[in-house]
């Protein structure tokens, strides 16, 4: 399974352990729209995570979870399906001609 912290970590150089500090302080944010929801006799709590929308529907004494994608994460998602290519190979490629090009002005 892929450890997507882990990878966030390295690709924007943020400590692995910070994210995973933040990555908490998201699950106590969820946690308060749920009891917000509860509180409200809502039955389904709608968290906005960034990269889609995480529902929750509370049923008797279970909770049922689902994951609905936002526009931009379904659209790199389908073009990295139908491509085959994947768009971070793209950007780092862009980020690295970039900084080269950035050093050798500096020389030049």
């Amino acid at each position: 399974m892929t450890d997507i912290l882990k990878d966030v970590s390295v690709l924007s150089t943020i400590p692995e352990e910070t994210l995973r500090r933040l990555n908490e302080k998201e699950s106590y944010c969820i946690c308060s729209a749920v009891e917000e929801s509860l509180l409200s006799g809502e039955q389904i709590t709608e968290v906005d995570i960034g990269i889609g929308t995480l529902c929750i529907q509370h049923v008797g004494d279970s909770l049922q979870y689902k994951f609905v994608p936002s526009k931009g994460l379904e659209e790199k998602v389908k073009e990295t399906y139908l491509s085959g290519k994947c768009c971070l190979s793209d950007k780092l490629d862009t980020a690295l001609v970039k900084r080269i090009t950035d050093a050798y002005k500096d020389i030049i």
